[in-house]
């Protein structure tokens, strides 16, 4: 319950452990798509595991269409 209310503030870390919950299905259903949505909410506010786990999704194209550039600067936003 606490990720989901921490994810729902908005809160980065949670945004992204509740992603990893989604695609692993820890708790809930797995669903790769919400889980990488997750991801990418928390990358984009500044959490750098988040931004390391989108940019392998987008590489693999699990949850997500797969976009080699878009990993790349994710990536690099990562390091």
């Amino acid at each position: 319950a606490y990720w989901f209310a921490a994810a729902a503030a908005r809160h980065a870390a949670a945004q992204r452990m509740l992603g990893v919950c989604q695609i692993l299905g820890r708790g809930v259903a797995r669903d790769p798509v919400a889980g990488v949505a997750s991801y990418r909410s928390a990358a984009e506010r500044g959490d750098v595991q988040a931004m390391f786990n989108y940019a392998v999704r987008l590489r693999t194209g699990d949850g997500v269409a797969q976009d080699q550039v878009a990993s790349l600067e994710w990536m690099r936003k990562a390091v």
